[in-house]
């Protein structure tokens, strides 16, 4: 399951593959495993280089905004960091913004902004980056 985890990953973060990654649906399979390569995936297919339309569909995919929710709360800086900056490139279009809302994602970027004030700077940014993005 890593290796297909790895896989997606690794085509999401390719302009010409991420969509199609995303039409077809991937994302369901991603939303059943999680682990380290699935905030990269994530992270890679809401990434600032793809086009709007990626933002969109990889928010509006069921499960998404709930399996960044348990990445936000992981015991790993370097997972929850991927988490907040996929939150951030979703936070760019309306009804992501509604979603992240309606499904605790304002509530769980909080918590890690104050969790780490003193030991995570750069990982307090991304949280309040995405804060900022969902403010819009």
């Amino acid at each position: 399951m890593e290796q297909a985890a790895g896989a997606l990953a690794n085509l999401a973060a390719d302009e010409k593959y991420s969509m199609e990654v995303a039409v077809v649906g991937a994302l369901g399979c991603i939303s059943a495993v999680v682990n380290a390569s699935i905030e990269a995936t994530l992270a890679n297919l809401t990434g600032p280089g793809d086009s709007n339309i990626n933002n969109v569909m990889a928010g509006q995919e069921d499960g998404v905004i709930d399996v960044l929710i348990l990445l936000i709360r992981s015991q790993h800086d370097a997972v929850r960091q991927e988490a907040a900056i996929a939150f951030w490139h979703l936070s760019n279009d309306a009804r992501n913004r509604e979603r992240i809302a309606l499904h605790g994602g304002v509530e769980a970027l909080v918590a890690l902004a104050q969790l780490c004030v003193y030991t995570s700077p750069r990982l307090q940014e991304r949280a309040v980056g995405a804060l900022r993005g969902l403010s819009i």
